[in-house]
């Protein structure tokens, strides 16, 4: 580090050169006092959550569960007995087997 050649310039720039003085460090400094809103800040408020509408019970029920409902359900027997068979043949995962045995039988008929 070359000051000489600075202080040349100072010289040459007509500039006073002034020795930098220190600074007294505060290390207590008091916060400004604290102003309060007038008004409470205004939120908006939020939508209501975009949910369908299914019965969370229905959903996640067992099969007997399931069984036990459809049945309490299917009061009159002679008009409603295709429906609950059907029925009764979803809950348990029936319907999808026999789509399959007819799809295999007519596959093999071809």
């Amino acid at each position: 580090m070359n000051i000489p050649p600075v202080l040349n310039l100072y010289r040459q720039m007509s500039l006073p050169h002034q020795i930098l003085a220190l600074v007294p460090p505060e290390f207590e400094v008091p916060l400004p006092s604290a102003k309060f809103a007038v008004f409470p800040p205004q939120f908006r408020e939020l939508s209501k959550p975009h949910l369908e509408l299914f019965d969370l019970d229905e959903e996640f029920a067992s099969e007997r569960v399931a069984l036990i409902k459809m049945t309490n359900k299917c009061t009159n027997a002679e008009d409603e007995l295709e429906s609950c068979i059907q029925e009764s043949g979803e809950i348990l995962g029936i319907n999808v087997i026999l789509e399959q045995i007819v799809l295999l039988k007519h596959l093999l008929q071809i």
